[in-house]
């Protein structure tokens, strides 16, 4: 295969393209946009969308290659919000509207989560995980909280180096087979192995797994081993016979992303519902993309019945371009209803957001085409010691019509903005934290907590690691309570 390995300047995220299964090894292309502004302006006040189809697919799938859009109104008919100083952009010329410019701020790539010879291979082991899992479950503990590690040979040491844990994390919910909520944090030990810890609900507890052990045993030497504090995202999309959208014959989809020593993005895919038989995936298989060195991830799955979504999951990295103003900024991709929530029976709107001269701004996928440099929706965000603020986001309420943002700066100070379709962005709000004492807090958790990651799932489900391996987890009280968040119980990841 020749040698597709890009270097892409800015930074980068992996748009909609659809997914199909094919048994030929030869098909469409990757289809990656890039965000980006003109030569000469500062990337981060209007940035704008290029499109590139470079990408070889991996075996055994494709991707179908999205329509040409013009890029002329907002996602309501109006006319596009364009700060000051700036001009509409000319009519798109790439996929989904996007045009072609010489420098780039953000770029787009679709990460492949879906091997036909690979899910072939794994459909026969799957009734074997769930029936360890049901007997795991029946002989843990009834009422107290606890943490256990599966999957043979961890190969890490006890308690090794606890003060200097600073590993990024990301969450995950589903619903397994049973119609059960789980959640999933997914993190990196000490030595730099990826794990998952997976909530119990039935006796609520937690199991560890190993999943760089899993990998390695699979791929004699095949696996890319992360670097130290790199970042994580994840994304799932769901068993195909439930809503049509998915797999129909394994439990589920999952994507885990990464960077290794030389910041190329990689894929892990899992396949069934305990989460743990894992798979090196597509995106490593069949591209070489390398990321800045201090890129950040994010990803979602963007599916949704009747065909309006694309039925993929989709990543958001910074691409090499060390001339970019705003390296390493934060991103926060997700998906949410059309017509700015209001209309829950069709979820095929994307939101992505980013830091941009010290406010959280978002960039929007709606009705077929990108609303760019939409609006801020946080403000306030001064870098501290230099240091950008982590950003999460997520869906929330009624079939995704609720919006909740957060960053959290370097001093450990948490804001949040909330969207309602009623009542739009409440923005730049001060988080409440109900603590394991009881004892309520204003801008930052109590008993000292200091979080080196954080993460928020689509159930409301909010996590930060401590510097010694611990992950709180806390409850977000939903939309009429605004930002406040209930301890809900602490996981030992040693």
């Amino acid at each position: 295969m020749a040698d597709t390995r890009v270097h892409h300047s800015g930074l980068e995220v992996m748009p909609p393209t659809g997914l199909l299964v094919a048994s030929s090894s030869s098909s469409e292309h990757y289809s990656q946009d890039k965000i980006h502004v003109p030569a000469g302006e500062r990337a981060t006040d209007y940035p704008e969308l290029v499109a590139q189809e470079d990408y070889p697919i991996p075996l055994n799938a494709a991707y179908i290659p999205y329509d040409v859009y013009s890029q002329t109104t907002k996602p309501d008919g109006a006319e596009p919000s364009v700060p000051p100083g700036e001009e509409l952009p000319q009519k798109a010329t790439g996929c989904c509207g996007l045009s072609r410019k010489a420098s780039w701020m953000i770029g787009i790539a679709v990460a492949l989560v879906l091997l036909g010879a690979l899910i072939g291979g794994v459909v026969g082991g799957l009734g074997a995980a769930n029936a360890r899992e049901a007997a795991e479950e029946s002989n843990s503990g009834d009422s107290q909280t606890t943490t256990r590690t599966d999957g043979g040979d961890n190969q890490e040491p006890p308690n090794a180096n606890r003060t200097i844990f600073r590993s990024q994390i990301a969450a995950l919910n589903y619903t397994d087979l049973s119609a059960t909520m789980r959640r999933a944090v997914f993190y990196q030990r000490e030595t730099g192995s990826l794990w998952v810890s997976l909530h119990h609900p039935h006796n609520n507890s937690w199991t560890q797994h190993n999943i760089s052990d899993t990998i390695v045993g699979k791929t004699n030497g095949g696996y890319y081993h992360p670097k130290l504090s790199t970042p994580l995202a994840v994304a799932a999309l769901p068993r195909g016979n439930v809503n049509g959208v998915g797999p129909s014959d394994v439990d589920m989809a999952i994507g885990l992303y990464y960077l290794d020593e030389d910041e190329r993005v990689h894929e892990l895919n899992g396949f069934e519902e305990t989460l743990r038989d894992w798979w090196v995936g597509g995106l490593t298989n069949g591209a070489t993309v390398y990321a800045s060195e201090e890129s950040q991830l994010s990803a979602m799955g963007f599916f949704c019945p009747g065909g309006y979504c694309s039925n993929t999951i989709c990543i958001a990295y910074q691409g090499e371009d060390r001339r970019l103003y705003y390296r390493g900024t934060p991103l926060a991709f997700m998906p949410t209803a059309d017509e700015e929530g209001r209309n829950v029976t069709q979820q095929s709107s994307m939101r992505l957001y980013y830091y941009a001269s010290n406010e959280i701004w978002v960039d929007a996928w709606s009705d077929e085409q990108w609303w760019i440099g939409a609006e801020p929706v946080m403000t306030n965000q001064e870098l501290v010691n230099g240091t950008m603020p982590q950003l999460v986001a997520a869906p929330a309420g009624a079939s995704n019509g609720n919006i909740l943002v957060i960053s959290m700066m370097a001093d450990g100070v948490f804001t949040g903005s909330l969207y309602t379709p009623d009542n739009g962005w409440d923005q730049t709000r001060s988080l409440r934290f109900t603590n394991e004492d009881g004892e309520s807090t204003d801008q930052r958790p109590g008993s000292n907590l200091s979080f080196a990651g954080i993460a928020l799932n689509h159930d409301g489900s909010f996590y930060g690691i401590t510097e010694d391996g611990i992950i709180v987890e806390y409850a977000w009280d939903g939309p009429d309570s605004g930002f406040s968040f209930s301890w809900r119980e602490s996981i030992d990841v040693f």
